[in-house]
């Protein structure tokens, strides 16, 4: 309803999972347009948990695809959350952030668009 382009939002994947919702499929198609920053996050569907990227039900491969077939050129955040630390559970810790950094290059080698960020 605003429509300003001086409030954009952040999209991510993990967080659509974990409410039920298809991220590429039901959310990117209307978000898209407001999108200026992507938390890269992972989780299934099945019990709610954050999982390394491409390793869950949050289709970042073709997130990221799209991101490239479409010129993005705003943030990519990676966001592990991989490991328990109290109620915000906001600190994965260097070896969770080393899993999380693997798992989105190996995501990022695999995607099929010729000129996609690596």
């Amino acid at each position: 309803a605003i429509d300003s382009p001086a409030i954009r939002q952040v999209f991510d994947p993990a967080n659509f999972v974990q409410v039920g919702v298809h991220p590429m499929r039901d959310a990117w198609p209307l978000l898209a347009a407001y999108t200026t920053h992507v938390h890269i996050k992972d989780a299934r569907f099945s019990d709610g948990a954050v999982y390394p990227p491409g390793q869950g039900d949050g289709a970042l491969g073709e997130l990221l695809e799209t991101l490239a077939q479409t010129g993005y050129q705003g943030y990519l955040t990676l966001e592990p959350h991989l490991r328990f630390a109290g109620p915000a559970s906001d600190y994965s810790g260097p070896e969770s952030m080393r899993v999380a950094s693997q798992a989105l290059r190996a995501l990022l080698r695999s995607c099929q668009t010729p000129n996609s960020v690596q």
